[in-house]
């Protein structure tokens, strides 16, 4: 199936019939601004990238999620260990992750948390 642009609609065109719908949404995630651009459509979306890093489970008892409001990151218990998480950045597609905002992140939790 590909799209394809039309004077005041974009057509959905699959193999074995065509049809024009009077809407498509485009709901394609971080590449939806990409794919309009193929339509000739400006889209004005940037990624957001999230960092956070897992600690075992017997890392210390958590019985709820804690918010550390005023110095940016929670911690939360996961069937798969303890989240601290919460640094963002708006990298985009192409830049390489930067982790560290994962250990910036985990450096000042330390400070919180049991050892």
């Amino acid at each position: 199936m590909a799209l394809q642009p039309r004077p005041m609609a974009c057509g959905s065109l699959p193999q074995t019939a065509r049809r024009v719908p009077p809407k498509v949404a485009l709901a394609a995630g971080a590449f939806s601004h990409r794919i309009a651009k193929t339509l000739g459509e400006t889209i004005p979306l940037e990624t957001e990238r999230g960092y956070n890093t897992t600690l075992a489970s017997e890392a210390f008892d958590l019985r709820t999620q804690v918010t550390f409001g005023g110095h940016g990151f929670v911690v939360t218990r996961l069937s798969t260990g303890i989240r601290v998480g919460g640094a963002v950045e708006l990298g985009g597609l192409e830049l390489p992750a930067n982790f560290k905002r994962s250990e910036a992140m985990l450096t000042k939790a330390k400070s919180f948390l049991p050892a």
